[in-house]
């Protein structure tokens, strides 16, 4: 059930109204619409209906926000006669802020992320930014790095045009890659940075980095920090520590991938990698 007010002259009525005269308005328009469905046949499912009141409150700087459900309890209730057993039916009164589902989509009449829809935006997110391996939100800095192996066209598109408009989108709480030691390196981003490897060559190392859940130089190296595990480059390809993260499932690389996913932390022939295994400058402390 919804109700839109018009003007006889086709206004919106809304900015003219108090929230008072609005609710009496909706009231009738409403108990229109039911006696409408009933002589037609029908019936309001009451249980299903509801309304919000949207009311714009302003602080001491002029900055707007919409009211909250106990901020609008002086107004009266939509109360509406059932036609069929002349029985009065209040109306549940949402509170604006609260999202709501309908034909499975969330609804926040707010526009608060905070709801379902909102949540879902950041996981996808979170989602983008383990796949692309970098240490920094790509959102917020989308000229840093061109990142041909990243997944969901989406954040591609986004990340195009910020760069292009010179803006950046700032999202709290969002996942980057950590060093876990001093004198750690992100893997992808040494890969990008190198400069030699082609774009499918680069798509090639992040899928051998996500099926063996790794991120960093201290992730595929020794306890020590002074080479690199010797299982890498074994048939089944593992490293021996485990992460806890939740990873996009991986089946076994295939003999192209495990081929080259092994040589890609072997002989990447950056200047801080490696010969034989061996690391030219060892990690520090955890």
């Amino acid at each position: 059930m919804a109700e839109h007010l018009q003007s006889k002259h086709g206004e919106s009525q809304s900015c003219r109204e108090s929230p008072a005269i609005q609710t009496q308005q909706l009231q009738a328009g409403a108990q229109w619409w039911e006696e409408l469905l009933h002589a037609t046949g029908g019936r309001l499912e009451f249980d299903k209906c509801f309304y919000y009141i949207l009311q714009w409150k302003f602080d001491k700087e002029g900055k707007a926000r919409l009211a909250a459900l106990p901020e609008l309890q002086q107004y009266n209730n939509i109360v509406l006669r059932q036609s069929e057993t002349q029985n009065n039916e209040t109306i549940t009164h949402r509170d604006c802020h609260n999202s709501h589902k309908t034909l499975g989509v969330m609804e926040d009449p707010s526009g608060n992320n905070a709801g379902i829809l909102g949540n879902n935006m950041w996981v996808t997110y979170q989602w983008f930014q383990v796949t692309t391996g970098t240490g920094y939100p790509v959102l917020e800095y989308p000229d840093t790095l061109k990142l041909p192996h990243a997944e969901g066209d989406w954040f591609i598109a986004l990340q195009g045009f910020l760069s292009a408009s010179n803006l950046a989108i700032y999202i709290p709480n969002v996942y980057t890659v950590q060093f876990r030691r001093t004198r750690d390196r992100i893997l992808m981003e040494d890969a990008l940075q190198y400069g030699e490897y082609t774009n499918d060559e680069i798509r090639q190392i992040n899928r051998a980095r996500l099926f063996l859940q790794v991120e960093t130089l201290s992730d595929v190296s020794n306890a020590l920090g002074t080479e690199l595990q010797k299982d890498l480059w074994s048939k089944t390809s593992m490293v021996q520590s485990q992460s806890t993260m939740l990873w996009p499932k991986k089946v076994h690389q295939d003999h192209k991938l495990e081929q080259h996913g092994g040589s890609s932390f072997k002989g990447t022939r950056h200047r801080k990698v490696f010969i034989n295994c061996s690391l030219h400058s060892a990690t520090g402390r955890i």
